[in-house]
Parts: C-alpha cells; sequence; structure tokens
C-alpha cells in the first residue's frame, strides 16, 4: 500500500498523490495520472473526479493525461471501468505517449459501456474532439 496524500487547493482543484485533477476554464475535468495505480489511490481519484463533476451543471467532459501513468492494478483497471459509466458523464478523452497509457486506455475503452470515449496522441487532438457537439 502506497501512502498518499489528498490536498485541495481550492474549489476546482485537488492533488491526489502525484496527481492532479481539475476543472479548467472549459468546464472540462482534466486527470494528470502520475504513476501506477492501486485501488487505494484510485479511488480518492475517483471520489475526487465525482466530486468535481457534481460541481458542474450539465454533462461533464473529462480529459485525461497518460503521458506519465504507470500500470494500474487489477482491481484500480475495474474500478476504471465502472466509474466511466456514470450517468452525467458526457465525453472521455484520453490521451498519451506512453505505451503503458496506450494499452490502459484501450483496456478501459473495450470493457466500458460508454461510446463516448476515445484515446489520442495528443492534449490538442483529445481537446478539439471534446469540444465539439
Amino acid at each position: 500500500m502506497t501512502d498518499f496524500n489528498v490536498v485541495w487547493k481550492n474549489d476546482h482543484e485537488c492533488l491526489v498523490g502525484l496527481n492532479r485533477i481539475f476543472i479548467d476554464d472549459n468546464d472540462v475535468i482534466n486527470f494528470i495520472a502520475i504513476g501506477e495505480h492501486e485501488l487505494e489511490i484510485a479511488k480518492k481519484i475517483d471520489d475526487v473526479i465525482r466530486q468535481l463533476g457534481d460541481s458542474i451543471d450539465g454533462p461533464v467532459n473529462l480529459l485525461i493525461d497518460l503521458n506519465n501513468a504507470g500500470k494500474s492494478s487489477p482491481e484500480a483497471r475495474r474500478l476504471w471501468q465502472t466509474s466511466s459509466d456514470n450517468d452525467k458523464s458526457s465525453k472521455t478523452a484520453l490521451f498519451g505517449l506512453h505505451q503503458v497509457a496506450k494499452v490502459l486506455a484501450s483496456f478501459v475503452s473495450s470493457f466500458t459501456k460508454r461510446k463516448n470515449m476515445r484515446f489520442f496522441s495528443t492534449r490538442e487532438d483529445a481537446l478539439d474532439w471534446l469540444n465539439k457537439q
């Protein structure tokens, strides 16, 4: 079990360990994933994303930066699958060039019921897709 802190910077930004989760100016929740994720930290990240999502009126888009993500435990991967099926979620865009990120993204997207989840190579491409109706 890894120790990590949950630090709220303000109402729109939180650090969970090294991971940063925040709402940008377009009401998109950004999750910058750093390192490996065991179930305990994955639950905290999911809680923070849900809290931030509850503060947004209407559907919620999620932008996930996997450039510095490591492997997630099987339990954490199962949590990511179910958390992406939240009724308030609209689109989820994942991006990152790291090979582990691509494997994680394809794994999650293949098992989720949501069809509005896509993987991109760059942040810009991911944001373009999120901003399209």
